[in-house]
């Protein structure tokens, strides 16, 4: 019992202790402060109320993600904000409020689950795992914190804790697909450079490479069998590189450099140096896992356009972060 309830416990306490997170993520997403994928009218539309809409594509496949707001949106009680926007129905801020709510307990989740990772896996004491979860905590920052990317990086991790139990990882990543597609696309990449740079690895990592190419294929056959209209572009490949070009330019500007450059220079030196790691490699972590970083910008160049890079590279967090806890940690010492 006390395993289950001592983490219980920790979990609960260190949601508290961030609370003031949430409110400061409320009040952005409330006042739109900045740009973010917003998923108000589409929680409003599960739950049936007149205002709400069914998005475009891509958006309107993750409606599992969605759903784990609907329970929350009854839950949440009324938190009389002061000074909102004028003309803002109480729906959709309670669904607002609901979405913002899910995105931190998310981000929370993510740190857990790479606690455990490190600790199980990375074999780190309890400062490295915690040094670890710190991080995750950090850089989830870096990705749209506003919207359903903690909820994505919190699913990559715990499909990194759960990729030794064959049947159960299958049916998480097949799951993932009405969440978000890009925890496939992370773990198929990921697991495809392990395939190729670590023949030692193949026997164990083989299965899960086919869950996840399995969870793509899955979505591939969603997109050519309901054809939600929207984002057409990503279905083009004579226009790719023009999206290439575009986004280029893009991150030449200040507001790129910020966006898309400064994140994934971060992610990228936290994991460098990898001779100060605290462990030799398994099969779960390689020096081939920083190949991820390049092949996800590629992802990002090809399928996003302007400033989503530094976010859809954060997606890969996971996978990298306990190594580099490992090593700073060995470097803090």
């Amino acid at each position: 019992m006390n395993r289950i309830l001592r983490p219980a416990l920790w979990i609960a306490a260190c949601a508290v202790l961030l609370l003031p997170f949430f409110y400061a993520m409320l009040r952005e997403m409330l006042f739109n402060t900045v740009p973010r994928d917003d998923y108000a009218g589409f929680l409003l539309w599960l739950i049936g109320d007149p205002s709400g809409f069914f998005p475009e594509s891509p958006y309107c496949y993750r409606i599992l993600a969605v759903s784990l707001a609907w329970p929350l949106y009854h839950l949440v009680p009324d938190l009389a904000l002061t000074n909102l926007p004028a003309g803002l129905a109480p729906a959709t801020v309670r669904a607002t409020t609901a979405l913002a709510l899910l995105a931190y307990l998310s981000c929370i989740a993510g740190s857990a689950a790479i606690y455990r990772l490190a600790r199980i896996e990375g074999g780190l004491n309890r400062q490295g795992a915690l040094l670890a979860a710190a991080l995750a905590w950090l850089l989830q920052w870096q990705a749209q914190v506003l919207g359903i990317d903690p909820l994505t990086i919190a699913s990559v991790a715990i499909c990194l804790c759960l990729i030794r139990h064959r049947g159960i990882f299958l049916l998480a990543i097949l799951v993932s697909v009405g969440v978000n597609e890009k925890i496939g696309i992370v773990l198929v990449i990921w697991l495809g450079i392990r395939m190729i740079a670590t023949p030692a690895a193949r026997r164990t990592l083989a299965p899960a490479f086919l869950s996840a190419c399995a969870a793509i294929a899955l979505y591939a056959a969603l997109l050519k069998g309901l054809h939600y209209p929207g984002n057409e572009y990503q279905l083009t490949p004579g226009g790719y590189l023009g999206t290439i070009a575009m986004n280029l330019e893009a991150y030449a500007t200040p507001r790129g450099l910020l966006l898309n450059v400064l994140p994934v220079a971060t992610l990228a030196a936290l994991c460098w140096d990898r001779k100060g790691w605290g462990f030799k490699p398994t099969d779960l972590f390689a020096r081939a896992d920083l190949l991820v970083i390049p092949a996800m910008m590629l992802v990002a160049l090809v399928l996003t356009q302007y400033f989503q890079a530094g976010r859809i590279v954060m997606h890969a967090m996971p996978i990298l972060i306990v190594p580099a806890a490992a090593s700073l940690q060995k470097r803090l010492a």
